[in-house]
């Protein structure tokens, strides 16, 4: 099997959240329904892909073929044009790790484009507070962006 494959985590998939009323669940899994319902259900991912791919060196599943496919996969829309409700939309991310429970498989999401995203948010609010400053820019106005230094 090449390197290249997407066969080990993280990798691209679609989830969604867990629904008793939509999902289904027998009568011996009542106990854990509460747990179920905190959890991702993978609805495809690459991996799925992966395991019917041939070994050329020339038919690789590259990411942006990854991301092409869940978007199709994950479209709103039903084949009537009709939007789907959220509660049964799938969402495309990033999972870490996929497990199966009850013989349904789970996925653990990775949040780290949205923790970047995050600090990166609130690094550029802090910077630009101090440089739209009323102060620095009356200095900037009377003194120009990059002041000569002036010798006594």
């Amino acid at each position: 099997m090449s390197e290249n494959r997407t066969n080990t985590p993280p990798c691209v998939a679609v989830i969604q959240k867990w629904r008793e009323s939509y999902h289904g669940v027998s009568s011996n899994e009542t106990e854990c329904v509460k747990y179920l319902s905190t959890k991702y259900l993978i609805c495809w991912d690459t991996h799925y892909y992966d395991s019917d791919s041939s070994d050329d060196e020339y038919d690789d599943y590259d990411i942006i073929e990854q991301i092409d496919s869940a978007l199709d996969f994950a479209d709103a829309r039903d084949n009537s044009g009709q939007i789907i409700p959220s509660w049964s939309s799938h969402v495309p991310c990033i999972i870490r790790k996929a497990y199966y429970y009850r013989d349904r498989r789970f996925g653990i999401r990775n949040y780290g484009i949205e923790k970047f995203q995050k600090l990166w948010k609130n690094f550029h609010y802090i910077k630009m507070t101090r440089y739209k400053a009323v102060k620095y820019l009356q200095y900037r106005q009377l003194y120009g962006k990059y002041p000569k230094k002036i010798l006594h």
